[in-house]
């Protein structure tokens, strides 16, 4: 989405060509700062194989870029000052190369594609050149691109059909879902009682809840911080799933699932009405 609306602001205004650049503005060499510092922790988690560490951190500055056209609104500048508006979509533009060099390691064939739409070779697709300015004032823009178009229901099923000899695959029927008792048994749900409940540095999302299950005691991360306060949940029993693998989510770890519905927008959390002790089963 930040690229797309980079280049086609860049279309619009400046006649596809990438602006000249007399000063960068004071807050596009702190985006740049910022991407250089955010390469040296990515060499960190590649040199450890923290690959889904790695991968977090990258949309990160992919958010940034796309808060920092926000932020400067390039839109409104544009009407009264051209050459500051040309100063912040050139820095854009060279975040879009910086980003081309970050997924690289994940997506090489959408990082050649962003090389493509702003019509430079693969020469400074170098791990040193993140953060700093690399593109040609002047140069025209190669024709854009969407990274990731939207798969077709009819597109998916040619590849089915391929992918099977010709032969016709029988659709598979939401019923096949269903499980078995034994399979429930599986999953152990138990009761927990909120303990501490903090946000997530630099997620809108996130809260991360310290539960009590009585006999231990478990860090969960979940989604769920435009629908409740981290107060609001101090004291509450909930219902969670006890014996879910551990994984981690803007790099803190979560060793569980909080059950919550959600309808039309909404979400409420599965709580225990009346008292019971923590560490319950549910069933």
């Amino acid at each position: 989405n930040f690229i797309n609306r980079t280049v086609v602001f860049t279309k619009n205004k400046f006649d596809n060509r990438i602006p000249e650049i007399k000063t960068i503005p004071e807050t596009g060499n702190d985006i740049l700062a910022f991407f250089k510092s955010q390469s040296e922790k990515l060499n960190e988690l590649y040199d450890t194989f923290k690959f889904k560490d790695a991968l977090l951190l990258t949309m990160d500055c992919v958010r940034a870029a796309n808060k920092y056209f926000n932020d400067s609104e390039p839109w409104k500048v544009i009407n009264t000052d051209k050459e500051k508006c040309g100063e912040i979509i050139r820095v854009c533009l060279e975040l879009c190369h910086s980003i081309a060099i970050l997924i690289n390691p994940f997506l090489p064939f959408s990082s050649e594609r962003i090389l493509k739409i702003l019509n430079v070779s693969d020469k400074d697709l170098k791990w040193n050149k993140i953060g700093k300015t690399i593109l040609t004032a002047g140069n025209e823009l190669g024709k854009n691109r969407i990274l990731f178009p939207q798969i077709e229901d009819s597109e998916i099923e040619i590849q089915v059909q391929a992918s099977s000899g010709g032969e016709t695959v029988k659709t598979v029927s939401p019923q096949t879902g269903i499980i078995t008792i034994e399979d429930f048994k599986k999953v152990s749900l138990k009761v927990a009682k909120v303990i501490e409940c903090v946000p997530v540095p630099k997620s809108k999302k996130l809260l991360k809840l310290k539960l009590n299950l009585g006999t231990s005691e478990k860090q969960i991360v979940s989604g769920i911080s435009e629908f409740y306060k981290p107060e609001d949940l101090i004291g509450k029993l909930v219902v969670v799933v006890d014996n879910l693998v551990p994984s981690k989510l803007m790099g803190v770890d979560s060793e569980g699932m909080l059950l919550a519905a959600k309808q039309n927008g909404e979400l409420k959390i599965v709580t225990i009405d009346g008292d019971i002790q923590t560490g319950a089963d549910v069933n």
